[in-house]
C-alpha cells in the first residue's frame, strides 16, 4: 500500500488543506491545516486485523466446544443411563444381552409412541367437540346459509 502512495510509512500520508512553512521552508504542521489520511488507514487496518484475529479465536473455541459435545454424545451412544439400568433390572433383563436389552427399549419406545398418538387422537376429538359447542362466526354464517336455501327449496 505504501508502494501505491510513495511514502515509507502511512504515517507521512497527509493532504494539506492550508500549508504553512517555516523559515527554513519546511511545513509546519502546527500551523497548518491538513487531514491525515496515514492515520485514518492505520485505524483502519488495525481495527480490521484485530477484528479478524478475534473472529478466528471466537471459530476455534467454538469448533472445539462442537467436537467435545460431539466425542461426549459418542461415549454415551453406547452406554445405558442409571435410570435405564434401573429400569432393566426391575424388568429382569441382564444388560449384557444386547438383544433383550434393545428389544425392551424398543417396545418401550412403541408404547411411548401409541400413548403419544391416542393422546393427539383425543386432544383432536376434543377440539371438534368444542369446536361444535362453540361455533365460530363464519360456522354460524355457514349454517344460517344452509338454513336460507333449505327455506327456499
Amino acid at each position: 500500500i505504501s508502494l501505491i502512495f510513495g511514502k515509507n510509512s502511512f504515517a507521512e500520508i497527509h493532504t494539506f488543506l492550508i500549508k504553512v512553512t517555516d523559515d527554513t521552508g519546511a511545513i509546519d504542521l502546527t500551523q497548518s491545516i491538513y487531514i491525515d489520511w496515514g492515520a485514518f488507514i492505520n485505524a483502519v487496518l488495525n481495527f480490521l486485523i484485530v477484528a479478524f484475529v478475534l473472529f478466528t479465536i471466537v471459530k476455534i473455541i467454538n469448533r472445539f466446544r462442537e467436537e467435545r459435545k460431539e466425542f461426549a454424545e459418542s461415549i454415551m451412544r453406547g452406554r445405558l443411563t442409571r435410570a435405564e439400568r434401573r429400569e432393566l433390572r426391575k424388568a429382569g433383563i441382564n444388560r449384557r444381552d444386547k438383544e433383550a436389552v434393545k428389544a425392551y427399549f424398543e417396545e418401550k419406545k412403541r408404547i411411548a409412541d401409541e400413548a403419544a398418538k391416542k393422546a393427539e387422537e383425543e386432544a383432536a376429538e376434543k377440539a371438534r367437540l368444542e369446536r361444535e359447542a362453540n361455533p365460530t362466526t363464519e360456522d354460524l354464517l355457514k349454517m344460517i346459509l344452509e338454513q336460507i336455501k333449505a327455506n327456499k327449496a
